[in-house]
């Protein structure tokens, strides 16, 4: 694991790498850039649902607001698996899709909005201003979108999708350039931590031309370590 956070920044510019092709394989492959659009946006309902259904379950007491909930929830379960299967479809263009993927779109957020207001109004809904907003901006939305639907076609979301996903591949290779960064100060710092850990480990002996030299004593002027004379 110690090495995974070690190597963090590798990850990001790995992912930045893969984030930024991708966008350009959106932006400039438009048939392909369309399907992207589609199979993500039947990713991204079914994955609403599933992260809603047991949420909703434990903290909503009242029956029918279960129950409205429940229908919106199976309506985007549908519509997600129909967007999935639209795109693994071989013989099917994406191009052709434009004339109705505004409207699914727009039905779903406008659907969205309108259950949040019939059980606010109509089932004792929990009243918070900042949900209230949001939810009155999606079907706000989901109206425009379906009333502009020249404009809102998969073509125009190509695009939005294409550079999603390059500015999230920038910013994840400059989050990757922070953490290498990071890396090679530790790394650096590391190193010289060693060094000094070897230089207070060795023991410093003094060197041959220090060592003092052995004098032997001398006895009645003669140096008892010299040859004896006769």
């Amino acid at each position: 694991m110690e090495n995974l956070k070690k190597y963090k920044w590798l990850y990001l510019w790995i992912a930045a790498a893969g984030l930024i092709a991708f966008g350009l394989l959106v932006l400039l492959l438009k048939e392909f850039g369309q399907s992207v659009v589609i199979f993500i946006s039947g990713l991204l309902l079914i994955a609403f649902v599933l992260i809603r259904f047991i949420p909703l379950i434990k903290t909503t007491r009242n029956k029918w607001a279960i129950t409205i909930n429940a229908i919106e929830m199976f309506i985007d379960l549908v519509v997600g698996v129909l967007l999935i299967v639209f795109t693994i479809k071989e013989d099917t263009s994406a191009t052709d899709f434009n004339k109705i993927y505004p409207f699914i779109l727009g039905g779903v957020l406008y659907l969205r909005g309108l259950v949040y207001l019939l059980e606010l109004s109509f089932f004792e809904g929990k009243k918070e201003a900042v949900k209230f907003i949001v939810h009155l901006a999606v079907l706000t939305a989901g109206v425009v979108i379906m009333a502009r639907y020249d404009s809102f076609t998969t073509e125009s979301f190509r695009w939005i999708f294409g550079l999603a996903f390059c500015l999230s591949g920038g910013i994840a290779g400059i989050d990757g350039g922070n953490n290498y960064r990071k890396y090679r100060e530790k790394y650096s710092s590391e190193k010289k931590e060693k060094k000094k850990e070897v230089e207070d480990n060795v023991v410093d002996f003094p060197s041959q031309d220090k060592t003092p030299s052995y004098i032997p004593p001398k006895e009645d002027g003669v140096n008892q370590d010299s040859d004896y004379v006769c």
